[in-house]
């Protein structure tokens, strides 16, 4: 550092970044990318100020940290604007559209990307239009609108291939096969995968091509093809193996298992699904540990083995809560009340679906508070059946007061 320049210095800090980056050690990278801003800002470098930002912004928003990302790049954007470097501004749009699409303020996020779409096409990055189109389909998709997202990947798809961007072709149509099969048309499904698979084979791209098999077996699953479903659930899970990809194993064996589980084969799902939870607990991955639990839990109480399905969803439950997640937390205390209902113990089923309630009142789900509602009348009456008029008519006035409905709502 005391010999080399101080430009130097913020460069080899930046390929640094880069490396961490593609590493996925976030952390790092981002050291490493506050240290170049810091020597670009002393040396009044702002191209190389904006650049840095920009990466700031990319990895705050890969960290979930949203409100640093926007910041970042905002940052980013004022500079590229008064530099006049286009191009950087159009990629830096897209980018802000980005963070706000994983908001979900899909409106903002749309704006975002048809300014930088405009710049694009202004300095003729095709590159960047194909990526900007490409996120506008996303967008759509999440919001269910699935013929206009299909339109934008249609558009995206065509600038990969005057590129021969093989990788983004093989992506964009795998996302094509998505939309097409959440819409039901699963002929058209398989067609986009069987495309997007032809590439990923061609450019040697395991971790996709494993991805489209799945695929692939969904759709074919969705049109009760299972025999075709389960071989390639199987192709899935031997790539996986094969290139040592070990959350994509656990993953595949829970697919499996879950498949099995719908042609009631009860045994062999418990048998996938313990391999998938030993692997998942090897990894210490607490998210797929959770979601395998529940997985068992549900299997065990359609076995009517109540017990055993309650200590699963126990268990799932503890995941769900150390995560943060409301939403899943919700979904889990609401099958261990559908599993003491199962079982003819009602008042503790009311225990957990008021939980279940005031979840979904915390989250705004007007789906889940109405359908939860429901539950909690129709448990109350089997309260009233099994335990009488006085017991029914305590447990109202418990439960109103605990979820905040009159009584009268609850019990007319």
């Amino acid at each position: 550092r005391e010999v080399g320049s101080r430009a130097g210095e913020a460069t080899a800090l930046g390929n640094l970044g880069v490396v961490y980056r593609r590493q996925g050690n976030y952390e790092l990278a981002l050291n490493a990318y506050e240290q170049a801003l810091v020597i670009h800002r002393e040396t009044g470098d702002r191209s190389g100020e904006g650049d840095a930002l920009y990466q700031l912004g990319w990895i705050y928003d890969n960290l979930g940290d949203y409100e640093q990302a926007l910041k970042a790049y905002e940052q980013a954007l004022a500079i590229r604007r008064q530099i006049g470097e286009h191009a950087g501004e159009g990629s830096t749009l897209n980018n802000i559209g980005i963070v706000y699409d994983n908001l979900g303020e899909y409106e903002q996020a749309l704006a975002f990307y048809e300014q930088a779409l405009a710049i694009h096409r202004e300095v003729s990055n095709q590159e960047g239009e194909g990526t900007t189109l490409d996120n506008i389909g996303i967008l759509y998709d999440n919001q269910g609108d699935y013929g206009r997202a299909i339109e934008y990947y249609q558009q995206s798809l065509a600038i990969y291939r005057e590129l021969n961007n093989r990788t983004d072709e093989g992506d964009t149509l795998n996302r094509m096969g998505l939309a097409y099969r959440r819409q039901g048309q699963y002929e058209q499904a398989l067609e986009h995968y069987g495309q997007a698979l032809v590439i990923y084979r061609a450019i040697d791209d395991k971790g996709n091509e494993s991805a489209v098999l799945s695929n692939i077996g969904f759709a074919y699953y969705n049109q009760g093809n299972y025999s075709q479903a389960l071989n390639y659930f199987e192709q899935t899970l031997t790539i996986r193996r094969e290139t040592s990809d070990r959350f994509g194993e656990a993953r595949s064996l829970r697919e499996i298992g879950f498949f099995h589980y719908t042609q009631n084969d009860y045994e062999q799902a418990l048998n996938y699904y313990r391999e998938s939870l030993s692997l998942y607990h090897e990894l210490d991955d607490r998210y797929g540990e959770g979601l395998t639990l529940y997985r068992i839990g549900f299997l065990y109480r359609d076995l009517e083995q109540y017990e055993q399905a309650i200590a699963f969803l126990q268990q799932s439950l503890i995941i769900d809560r150390e995560l943060e997640n409301r939403a899943d937390e919700g979904f889990t205390l609401e099958e261990i009340g559908q599993t003491y209902a199962a079982w003819g113990n009602f008042i503790e089923a009311i225990s957990y679906f008021q939980q279940a309630f005031l979840i979904g009142q915390e989250i705004n789900n007007q789906e889940q508070i109405i359908n939860r509602l429901d539950i909690l009348k129709n448990l109350l009456t089997g309260v009233q059946s099994q335990l009488g008029e006085t017991t029914y008519q305590l447990q109202c006035q418990s439960t109103a007061a605990v979820i905040g409905v009159s009584v009268s709502e609850l019990c007319p």
